[in-house]
């Protein structure tokens, strides 16, 4: 699987989690959305999704635009959530 932009920086994303208990939840939350849905890919499913303050950063490789559009929508109707950052790449084939 590739890299995506965030990654080749070699910035972590784990530098973008909060240590709070709301912001782990929300990881948490959206993290079980992504998992159980069965209409997205395996590398969808492996995107890294940090909270911090209650802006949620995705990051990583998707296989489309629409994948893409989802996870920030699931992202996005979590309590707690106040802004979602969506740099998921679309990975061309």
């Amino acid at each position: 699987m590739g890299k995506n932009e965030h990654d080749r920086s070699g910035s972590a994303a784990t530098d973008e989690q909060g240590d709070s208990d709301a912001d782990r939840r929300v990881t948490l939350q959206i993290r079980k959305s992504v998992t159980d849905d069965g209409k997205l890919s395996t590398m969808a499913k492996s995107v890294k999704i940090a909270t911090k303050d209650g802006v949620v950063t995705l990051h990583g490789a998707v296989k489309s635009t629409q994948e893409k559009t989802e996870i920030g929508a699931m992202a996005q109707k979590v309590d707690g959530v106040k802004r979602v950052n969506n740099q998921l790449e679309v990975q061309n084939k």
